[in-house]
């Protein structure tokens, strides 16, 4: 029984004639308190044990049944429940459902230069992870000092704290129960508190994950099974938004790439380039013309060429000559003279791989 202040009753806060009065309004009076600090003060002090002895206890378990655990499962109408009951991960459903709001008011309040700003840049990026799909397996330390890189700007406004200190900071026990940042599954690894990413998730304001996150969460998962769940999460996430930013689809297409699924990969490259990335362009074009669809590939090869991509504009030269060497070969049977002159040198063209090139 004590506020968010930690005050307990009878030390200038509620005192029995308060709470007397509060009965007689009708007022519900509800507080929660641990076993220890309950014992030390209902047998305590006058002050303390008058208020507690005009209370009706409830004993609360931290640990709930299986049973209130299967109907917290099938409780579709709050989130913050459904939430508790997917993602409490190493703590119990109070827990999550206790502890959360608190953190979450602290983590966002800790953005200030005055206080832990890069301790707030690390659970951000814990954060963002989870968002993209790299949860509970966790984060090495390694790969979240890697991660402030994605932030430029809070990075370079967090200067004050030294990476230690942000880490101590954030991984601190709060309230008797957990820490910003929580033990992952394997040794060294750090996960945001489960509640954390969801609630960045409802929020409104909540920025979102950068672009470049994505590519790293994919990069860093710590297995298939994990890659595929960072892919998923990108597709619900990011299309949606594709046709705003052409760098969107891209990054779309280097995961499915790097899955290896090709056919979705050449599909956004194609978007990417059709929306004017030249990159994306010459990439789209490397992949028609791989399997032979030459004439879908040479507007992209050339869109990537006239912007100056070297390789690519390498890849297009032997992609025309090899035409033009059909074309001639055709020719020359006819009895062209001409056309059977002009192949020898085409051929050495069509002979080098286009892939051997270096720029």
């Amino acid at each position: 029984m004590a506020g968010r202040s930690g005050r307990p009753p009878g030390e200038h806060g509620l005192t029995p004639t308060v709470l007397a009065e509060l009965a007689r309004l009708r007022v519900p009076v509800l507080a929660t308190m641990d076993d220890e600090a309950y014992d030390a003060r209902r047998f305590g002090t006058p002050a303390h044990a008058g208020v507690l002895g005009g209370a009706a206890p409830v004993e609360l378990q931290r640990v709930w049944s299986a049973v209130e655990l299967g109907y917290l499962d099938a409780f579709d109408e709050d989130p913050r429940l459904r939430a508790a009951a997917v993602w409490s991960g190493g703590q119990t459903a109070p827990e999550y459902l206790a502890v959360g709001p608190e953190l979450m008011e602290e983590w966002r309040r800790a953005r200030r230069p005055n206080a832990h700003p890069r301790g707030h840049l690390l659970v951000r990026a814990a954060i963002d992870l989870a968002r993209c799909g790299v949860s509970w397996a966790g984060t090495p330390v390694d790969v979240l000092r890697e991660a402030q890189a994605m932030y430029p700007e809070e990075a370079a406004a967090a200067g004050g704290e030294s990476f230690e200190d942000a880490l101590a900071w954030a991984v601190g026990i709060r309230h008797g129960v957990t820490g910003l940042l929580v033990p992952g599954e394997r040794h060294d690894t750090w996960a945001a508190f489960g509640s954390l990413p969801s609630d960045v998730d409802a929020r409104a304001d909540s920025p979102p994950v950068p672009l470049d996150m994505w590519r790293l969460a994919f990069d860093k998962a710590p297995d298939k099974g994990s890659r595929w769940t960072v892919r998923w999460n990108a597709h619900e996430s990011l299309v949606p938004q594709a046709d705003s930013d052409p760098e969107i689809p891209v990054v779309l297409a280097g995961i499915n790439a790097a899955i290896g699924d090709i056919e979705t990969a050449e599909f956004w490259y194609r978007k990417a380039a059709d929306a004017g990335h030249t990159e994306a362009a010459a990439t789209a074009g490397q992949l028609l013309a791989s399997r032979d669809a030459t004439a879908e590939a040479l507007p992209y090869l050339e869109q990537a060429a006239e912007a100056g991509i070297i390789r690519t504009q390498y890849h297009l030269g032997v992609l025309l000559a090899a035409r033009a060497q059909s074309w001639l070969t055709l020719a020359a049977e006819n009895g062209h003279s001409a056309a059977a002159q002009a192949l020898p040198p085409l051929r050495k063209v069509t002979a080098t791989p286009p892939d051997t090139v270096r720029e």
